[in-house]
């Protein structure tokens, strides 16, 4: 165990300091701009939820887009395959527009998706796998999944005076 100096108590094994929200996390996995707060033992999972539900809606998007351009297509067919693809973007080129723009996110969300299904399965967190430090806290694939999916709802050892201090920072 190591003394954290600025929250002043000792802090269990995998837990950090976050520079960014000035706490220390439990199982800290990293700070997440994104959802503007730390990803660690308590909201990992929740974290995985939006990833993984985000990359489907991607999907989800850019299935629409090709579906609405082939229905588009096949609506204006013309004796030339060539024509069939202009008519198509012609008639709906904001299918195009978002099609081009989910079809890359959709892979940078897939790539996080995926590391993080790694993470799950060798029972590391993203700091540990970036600084290349040794967890002896792996366990079995199924643990390491039932424990990511699966575990009781962990209390909060923030007192009630940061809990408001944080709530009125999140509010503004």
């Amino acid at each position: 165990m190591k003394y954290c100096e600025s929250c002043n108590l000792w802090r269990p094994p995998r837990t950090s300091h976050c520079s960014e929200c000035d706490f220390c996390v439990e199982n800290f996995d990293h700070h997440c701009p994104w959802v503007g707060n730390c990803i660690g033992k308590r909201s990992y999972r929740f974290f995985l939820m939006f990833v993984n539900s985000t990359t489907i809606l991607l999907l989800y998007t850019f299935a629409c887009c090709i579906g609405t351009l082939i229905l588009f297509g096949k609506e204006t067919q013309t004796k030339k395959p060539e024509g069939v693809i202009y008519s198509a973007i012609a008639s709906s080129p904001l299918s195009v527009i978002i099609g081009i723009y989910t079809f890359f996110i959709f892979f940078s969300l897939m790539g996080l998706s995926s590391f993080h299904s790694y993470l799950i399965v060798t029972g590391r967190s993203t700091w540990e796998e970036v600084s290349a430090k040794y967890n002896p806290y792996r366990k079995s694939f199924l643990w390491n999944c039932f424990f990511v999916w699966c575990p009781p709802f962990f209390p909060s050892f923030l007192s009630q005076k940061h809990r408001k201090q944080q709530h009125l920072v999140t509010c503004l």
